[in-house]
């Protein structure tokens, strides 16, 4: 089964941050740049796992996403 570029980005990144085992928020940046996926299609995909409940999300310098 082949799943598309969004769903396969999506996942990856969701993975990295249940692996950091961190409390707060991650830049969507940081997970950029060590995942090499580009930033706004990256954004894009973190709005609507937000919106769907499995992020939660933080705006400003200090911001970034989390799993809910």
């Amino acid at each position: 089964m082949l799943l598309s570029n969004a769903c396969e980005y999506g996942l990856r990144a969701t993975l990295y941050l249940a692996s950091l085992n961190q409390e707060g928020y991650v830049s969507i940046r940081k997970i950029s740049d060590e995942l090499d996926i580009s930033f706004p299609f990256l954004t894009k995909i973190f709005q609507m796992l937000t919106q769907a409940g499995l992020l939660t999300s933080y705006r400003g310098p200090n911001g970034g996403v989390a799993l809910a």
